[in-house]
């Protein structure tokens, strides 16, 4: 599968070839204040798999997870348009919106959910990431907290696992989270 798209002016304009590795919508804070909606799209490449024309600006933050990302914008009419996350250095995610014809696009995953606006839509069968606390996660942390102990006074992390237990919070890691 090929794909083209391109900012707004047309001054960028990229090539993917390929299906993607992974499809995603996040709702996360930064996401939202990046995009100006509710959650940011994208699907997610090998660099190699995508060959972009024109240049970009950037823009780099540090993620929740502790991760160098760097976004890429349009330096004409600021469209969004490329990310990557240092954890992942070959990877880079494209926003789906910028695909001249994004119908194939279907996001497989949902994350921050908990931080999602209400008035923004999300199909309620769509899979929820592992930084969404769920009924099953909110089991597990039961369990933990039975093993380790709940003490609202404790402020240091005790990982459990690929699980770290912050005294009121339960945070995931060993998943790839390209979005954050």
């Amino acid at each position: 599968m090929e794909n083209t798209g391109q900012c707004f002016c047309g001054k960028v304009s990229f090539t993917v070839a390929g299906d993607p590795l992974r499809m995603a919508a996040c709702h996360c804070s930064a996401c939202r204040r990046i995009t100006g909606t509710g959650h940011l799209t994208q699907a997610f490449y090998k660099k190699d798999q995508v060959n972009i024309k024109g240049e970009t600006k950037t823009f780099q933050s540090m993620s929740d997870s502790g991760n160098l990302r760097t976004r890429h914008f349009c330096r004409d009419c600021g469209s969004r348009l490329f990310s990557e996350n240092a954890k992942l250095p070959d990877t880079i995610g494209v926003a789906a919106g910028a695909f001249d014809n994004s119908d194939w696009f279907r996001p497989q995953v949902a994350l921050y959910t908990s931080q999602r606006p209400t008035w923004d839509y999300m199909d309620p069968e769509l899979k929820r990431g592992p930084n969404d606390m769920s009924e099953e996660s909110d089991a597990l942390a039961d369990r933990i907290r039975a093993i380790i102990g709940d003490d609202p006074n404790v402020s240091e992390r005790k990982m459990f696992g690929g699980i770290a237990l912050c005294s009121t919070a339960i945070c995931w890691w060993g998943h790839i989270r390209t979005a954050h």
